[in-house]
């Protein structure tokens, strides 16, 4: 068996890891790059404007033999692409693949991509679509593919367990410990096989001195609940529609405080796309707190590209302008971007307070302009209250001490040698560089 690590190696997201066996591989993701090789930080939006030809000949596309849609028809490059989760720095190159190569992924983070896609005006993604579930392994060619379901800050994350030939990997995904489900990371430890033959592991906290990323769920939640009964007027809060357990923290501090959660079309979508895979706060009788607001921009796109049937459900639970600002003391409402406008719309937002509930790295990029300009303008408090969806290095070492593979191959991570100390058998990858088990 050979592994090539074709992005992710020394850098953190853009994951993808090829698993070659017996003249046939498969690719663990296929994400986005989010920084270059000087580690500046790439625009993703402009990216994702460009064709496939540019994405190639910039260097964004791993130089995978026939596996993009650019290429010259023939036989795939690769069996299938197995995708961890749905964030974009692991699927997010997906669209430029062949449509003749499978993607096999969870059917919770293929409704999440899709709706992503909508409400950026793209169609979903073509390729056949193969839904993964929690143990049942799947065999494509000579390789046994296992899933196992981790904790992260986004709904429905793998880890992956490739068998092939009598050797064993295990691929972690992006994983943490301190997530509202605590129990997860001792039943992976417990269904992974020991003694692997090599382990890649992400380390995106490696070598990381900030105990507010690896903080608990339910201390945010406790955090959330102060700030909502000291703040007058309305609360924003600035967070990821995809961190399930970051809304269900808001619900459950709307239910302590007295006041209702307010959430855009496209973060009711995603609940209620997931409704019957998980009991999630979404939009209905039973959690009667939640109100949805049609922001123009958002319900727009919604209807252009999903249809207006895919508002209609939300009607019943449609609020207005006018009627959060009969009683602002009683709203919390997610904001985007997007919305700015909007919530500059509304009468007595003048001295509000923002909750930014993302890490604090993307007050320093374009994307939050917008946001910042918006606090400044209405002197709106900001406070912060968060926690990230990465494993500390503390959670890491006890990975390795607990699967005790053969070989630890640390990936999307700025600092692979912070893992060395765990014991002898670190390989430090570089991208392309093939690892022979």
């Amino acid at each position: 068996m050979r592994i090539t690590v074709h992005r992710g190696a020394r850098e953190i997201g853009g994951n993808c890891v090829e698993v070659h066996h017996g003249g046939s591989s498969i690719l663990l993701d296929l994400g986005m790059p989010l920084f270059d090789k000087n580690r500046k930080q790439l625009d993703t939006r402009a990216l994702s404007r460009l064709s496939v030809r540019d994405l190639a000949s910039q260097g964004i596309l791993p130089r995978i033999a026939g596996v993009f849609s650019h290429e010259p028809a023939g036989a795939p490059g690769v069996l299938g692409v197995f995708l961890s989760h749905a964030h974009a720095d692991h699927h997010g190159l997906c669209e430029y693949l062949r449509d003749d190569i499978p993607v096999f992924l969870g059917e919770g983070a293929r409704k999440m991509i899709d709706l992503g896609r909508v409400v950026n005006g793209r169609p979903p993604l073509r390729n056949r679509r193969n839904p993964l579930m929690d143990g049942t392994a799947v065999e494509v060619g000579p390789f046994r593919v296992t899933p196992l379901l981790v904790d992260h800050s986004v709904f429905e994350s793998f880890a992956f367990v490739v068998e092939a030939g009598g050797k064993s990997v295990i691929y972690t995904g992006d994983f943490r410990d301190h997530g509202r489900k605590k129990g997860m990371l001792a039943r992976f430890l417990r269904e992974a096989p020991k003694e692997a033959d090599a382990l890649l592991i992400e380390g995106t906290l490696a070598g990381g001195k900030n105990p507010d990323r690896s903080k608990l769920e339910k201390k945010v939640e406790e955090e959330l609940i102060a700030t909502f009964r000291s703040s007058p007027g309305y609360v924003f809060v600035a967070t990821s529609s995809q961190n399930t357990d970051r809304i269900v923290s808001l619900y459950r501090a709307v239910l302590r405080t007295g006041r209702l959660l307010v959430l855009d079309v496209h973060t009711a979508s995603i609940l209620a796309a997931l409704k019957n895979q998980a009991k999630i706060p979404h939009p209905s009788k039973e959690y009667d707190r939640i109100r949805v607001y049609f922001s123009s921009r958002i319900a727009t796109r919604y209807a252009e590209n999903a249809g207006e049937e895919s508002l209609y459900r939300f009607l019943p639970y449609k609020i207005t302008r006018e009627k959060m600002a009969e009683n602002p003391d009683r709203i919390v409402m997610m904001l985007k971007s997007s919305m700015i406008r909007d919530a500059e719309l509304l009468s007595c937002v003048e001295g509000s307070t923002l909750v930014w509930s993302l890490w604090n790295g993307y007050l320093r990029e374009k994307s939050a302009e917008k946001m910042l300009r918006f606090v400044k303008s209405h002197r709106i408090r900001m406070v912060h209250h968060h926690t990230g969806g990465h494993a500390n290095q503390e959670t890491l070492f006890h990975v390795e001490r607990t699967l005790r593979p053969k070989r630890v191959i640390p990936i999307h991570t700025f600092h692979p040698e912070a893992l060395i100390n765990a014991g002898n058998n670190i390989v430090v990858p570089d991208n392309l560089y093939p690892i022979y088990l």
